[in-house]
């Protein structure tokens, strides 16, 4: 850990119509050269560097288009850095963002860490760790490295890199001052470290006896989810809440004294932090990208194939960086082979990033093998610094992009980089210059994804894989176990939807209706706009609505399901009609019956769709709050077959009765609940998710969630194109006959022996 150098920030206000970091134009009357730095809700800021002396702006020239006034607190301002001025070796502008909290300390972030992974490890933790002063030389180095040898000792070896990774993000800095802000609620006593005991605040561990004979006079505090309870505190006692910072004296003697009464059955322990004199420093934000533009008011016409001046610099890493690959020399490499030709070696680095400014325009027999070339300088460089070379060509291209020509790219590598070309494009759909990010099988869509959830990823990858190396089992097997979908816990069941009861109103795989969408699976790979539903002529997603059309509710869930087909949702939608059984009985009598009756004349005359937009004409003649009734149905089928007699369509005698005793069989057998039911892919929706609006709300979501699930069995080769996808469906463990609550409403229960 490194301490940076001071921050300069002039003239930052609040900018809420761009929402990007630049520089404002000069005052009038002052030259175009002066600016005022603006950043949208004052986080972005000039930094002088990050981790070594690096020099802004040149005095002389940043303030030479100041009036006198602000030329001289200008000068004033630059002038803070004029000790570190001389041993800059970049003159690049770096931009940092800050959060609007102060600094939280390391320790107390990284035991918000090892709470995450249990609260058993936590407190483990902060007995190792109730008073580290003098155990470090004061440095943040020496503070860091004692935080992770403490961490390491409860942490594996690949979780003690998740830590280093979170902290590095920090990850778990806004979750610390939380505590802060809770604390800041209490109006905290003038103290390092005090308790609250029902509402009564003490700096003194002395006193606590006192105040929990009286705590019983006063109400219990409220916990949150995040509060950290000592283990066998118990509950009916008094809660007595520390606030007090993790490694101080003043947290190792109310510790100490707390868990003593804890043990005593006396006191239920709850930890917060709390920081008595917070740093004044801002957290660093990582994982946010910004840009600054720069533009002066004076137009010019100018040849910008050209750089010119020597104040650009063509790379971002400095001299001194152990990766400094400048036209193919790894300067770092050679600075410590030949320490002797330190300065030789730097003068020769200087011509070449010279020579690197001129951006001249490249031949078009230059760029053919641009990309080819590239990876052939990335996977020239030591394994340990490709990321870095990598990262350096692809942030630096139009200034490396000449040097990069001069690249040979060998047969082999040329062959080995077409034959993955072709093998993506025909498993994962990737083109030639697109991207993908895996994490053992997992796709992480890298528009919707961040950094942080990319470490929620890689923690509970982590987990599985140590728990699997515990249980003896070797590295090559994990892959396969890892392949394997395990059904979790709090799934859903869901019941099998291939039954002749259900009347499909539509088919995404043969009506003409969705012939121009693409047909194969791969389709789920190729990356989209975050939100956007993909069309592919598949049954990926099955919508069944079990109802009675008598009932008050039907004419809604209808509504809902012609909207879905009418703007063409990708969603296959079945309908199954719960009516009477009984043998000879007639439609012009029972209005759930006629309608059965109608529905299926309908279809068989014209097709299914004509059948259901009969049933909605025959709902949007229902009154509001109203029946169906069997008027309704003979109107409407008056009106669309005129030369019908319709006794003969709904009477007893009707020859239009199938499927109505084979609703009701399904409707009981699979024991899905009280009418109407709502089904996605066999899984039945929640009562309070039946409203209109929240149908189709839920649905949605059902169908963006369900998309992974395909994505990754496509990507395993589990389903191709020619699969059928229902049949996929159905072959899932969830899927069962009948759904009976008192047999799968228990609980799981698991034997752990990856400890033994």
């Amino acid at each position: 850990m490194t301490s940076r150098l001071p921050i300069i920030s002039i003239g930052f206000h609040q900018n809420s119509g761009n929402r990007r970091g630049r520089l404002l134009r000069p005052e009038p009357g002052e030259g175009a050269r002066g600016f005022l730095a603006e950043s949208p809700g004052s986080l972005g800021m000039l930094s002088s560097g990050r981790t070594h002396p690096q020099r802004i702006i040149d005095t002389g020239s940043y303030c030479a288009g100041f009036g006198m006034r602000m030329w001289l607190l200008c000068v004033l301002l630059l002038s803070l850095l004029s000790p570190v001025s001389s041993a800059a070796d970049s003159k690049a502008i770096t931009t940092t963002l800050t959060t609007k909290w102060v600094d939280t300390p390391l320790l107390l972030e990284a035991s918000e860490f090892l709470a995450e992974e249990s609260q058993d490890r936590f407190w483990d933790f902060v007995e190792a760790n109730q008073n580290i002063e003098g155990e470090h030389d004061g440095t943040d180095q020496a503070y860091y490295e004692l935080i992770v040898k403490k961490a390491g000792a409860l942490l594996s070896s690949v979780q003690l890199n998740m830590l280093k990774f979170a902290l590095s993000l920090r990850a778990y800095s806004a979750t610390v001052y939380s505590f802060q802000q809770i604390a800041s609620t209490e109006h905290p006593p003038d103290c390092s470290a005090f308790i609250s005991v029902h509402g009564e605040k003490s700096c003194d561990p002395e006193s606590l006896a006192r105040l929990l004979k009286t705590a019983p006079e006063r109400p219990k505090p409220y916990l949150f989810k995040g509060d950290h309870r000592y283990p066998g505190s118990n509950p009916d006692m008094p809660v007595v809440v520390l606030y007090a910072e993790l490694g101080k004296p003043g947290f190792q003697k109310f510790h100490q004294v707390l868990t003593s009464k804890v043990n005593e059955g006396l006191a239920a322990y709850v930890l917060r932090h709390y920081v008595a004199k917070p740093n004044k420093n801002k957290v660093y934000l990582s994982g946010y990208g910004v840009e600054l533009a720069i533009k002066s008011q004076e137009y010019k016409a100018k040849d910008d194939t050209q750089v010119q001046g020597a104040e650009v610099n063509a790379t971002v890493i400095g001299e001194n960086d152990p990766v400094d690959e400048v036209q193919g020399f790894l300067f770092g490499k050679l600075k410590t082979l030949y320490p002797e030709l330190k300065e030789q070696l730097k003068e020769l680095r200087k011509h070449l990033v010279e020579s690197t400014n001129e951006m001249a325009p490249l031949k078009v027999w230059q760029m053919q093998d641009l990309s080819f070339q590239t990876a052939v300088r990335i996977l020239a460089a030591p394994a340990v610094d490709a990321l870095n070379v990598m990262k350096d060509l692809s942030q630096n291209f139009p200034t490396k992009a000449r040097s990069i020509t001069k690249t040979v790219v060998n047969s082999e590598i040329r062959k080995e980089i077409e034959e993955n070309q072709k093998f993506f494009k025909g498993t994962l759909g990737l083109q030639p210059g697109d991207s993908a990010l895996f994490i053992n099988g997992l796709h992480i869509d890298l528009d919707t994804q961040d950094i942080f959830s990319v470490l929620d990823v890689l923690r509970s990858e982590a987990r599985v894989m140590e728990g699997l190396r515990s249980l003896l089992i070797e590295s090559p097997y994990i892959h396969d176990i890892l392949k394997l979908n395990v059904q979790p816990s709090d799934s859903d069941y869901a019941v099998d939807i291939r039954n002749p009861a259900i009347c499909w109103i539509n088919n995404l795989e043969t009506d003409h209706k969705y012939s121009s969408w693409p047909y194969n699976v791969q389709e789920l790979l190729r990356p989209t706009f975050p939100g956007v539903i993909r069309q592919i002529r598949k049954n990926f997603h099955n919508l069944v609505i079990i109802l009675d059309p008598t009932q008050e509710n039907a004419a809604e869930l209808l509504s809902v399901a012609e909207m879905f087909y009418a703007n063409n949702i990708p969603l296959r939608i079945g309908l199954v009609f719960v009516v009477s059984d009984e043998e000879d009985i007639d439609g012009m009598q029972d209005a759930g019956v006629a309608l059965v009756r109608a529905y299926n004349y309908i279809t068989d005359e014209v097709d299914s769709h004509s059948a259901f937009e009969a049933v909605i004409s025959v709902f949007n003649r229902v009154p509001i709050g109203g029946k169906l009734s069997v008027g309704d149905v003979v109107k409407v089928l008056e009106k669309r077959f005129p030369y019908v007699e319709v006794s003969s369509v709904l009477g007893a005698d009707s020859s239009y009765d199938s499927n109505r005793k084979q609703g009701k069989a399904y409707y009981e057998q699979t024991g899905v609940g009280p009418l109407p039911v709502v089904m996605y892919n066999g899984i039945p929706y929640q009562r309070e998710q039946l409203d209109p609006d929240e149908l189709e709300t839920t649905t949605m979501q059902k169908i963006l969630e369900t998309t992974s699930f395909y994505q990754r069995a496509v990507y395993l080769g589990e389903l191709a194109t020619d699969h059928d996808v229902v049949d996929f469906i159905m072959n899932q463990p969830n899927v069962v006959p009948r759904i009976n609550s008192r047999v799968l409403s228990t609980s799981r229960t698991y034997l752990d022996l990856s400890n033994t």
